[in-house]
Formats: structure tokens, sequence, C-alpha cells
């Protein structure tokens, strides 16, 4: 092998366990690509630089649909999460309104009530104890 790379030899002096070594160590470097492509024209190279491409492909392959995959479940993360902080949003929303609304019905009910009282008032006494009543109520 070395009088190969040295000048010293031609290609057809290497044996075949050679062939197969710089096959497999110089594949990718652009500096054997002549030697690679000669020994791409044996059938047992060729057939294993097909399978070496095809399990590549299948690799490559495999990476971009994990990727596409993580894409998919970030995506949905992303969207289940902002569905949630809406919900979220929305019960304090309801809440705080429902607060203010209860409130609001809370002090109606209470001032037509003291209306109802009022208007039944005869007496400064009855007048007196309704006062009282009001009182012991917002304490």
């Amino acid at each position: 092998m070395k009088e190969y790379f040295d000048g010293k030899a031609g290609y057809e002096t290497l044996s075949a366990e050679e062939k197969w070594c710089i096959f497999l160590r110089y594949r990718h470097e652009e500096k054997a690509e002549p030697l690679i492509q000669e020994l791409l024209q044996e059938e047992g190279i060729m057939r294993a630089e097909k399978s070496v491409e095809k399990i590549s492909r299948s690799y490559k392959k495999f990476f971009r649909d994990m990727a596409r995959k993580k894409n998919e479940y970030e995506k949905w993360v992303m969207l289940e999460d902002a569905r949630k902080q809406g919900l979220e949003e929305g019960r304090n929303q309801g809440h705080a309104e429902g607060h203010a609304e209860g409130h609001a019905e809370g002090r109606d009910k209470e001032r037509r009530e003291i209306s109802k009282m009022l208007n039944n008032v005869s007496s400064l006494e009855e007048l007196e104890k309704i006062k009282q009543q009001l009182t012991k109520k917002t304490q």
C-alpha cells in the first residue's frame, strides 16, 4: 500500500485486503478520490458503497423525521401552554367580574330592603330601631 501512495506501484498491485482498507479508510478524503473511483469498479466494493450510501440516506432521513416530530411536539406544547394560560386568565377575569357583580347585586338588595323598612316607619322609635339594626349589620 505504501508503494502505491509513494507512486512506486500501480493500482493492480494492491491486494484485495489493501483495496478494502484503502476504501474504508480514505473514501471521504479528496486526495484519494481517483483511487476510490478505481476501487468502485470492483463488484464487492461497489456494492459496499451503495449499501453505505443507502444507510447514510436512511440515517439522515431518520434524523429529519425526528427533528420534524420534535418541532411538532414543541409546537403542540406551546399551543397547549397558551390554551391553559388563556383559560386561567378567563377564569380570573370571570371571577373578578362575578365578584363585582355580586357586590353590586348585594348593595341593590340591601337598598331595597332599607327602602321597604323606611316606607313602613310610622314613628321615631321605629326609625331608631331600624338604625340600630343597620349599625349591627355593618359591624
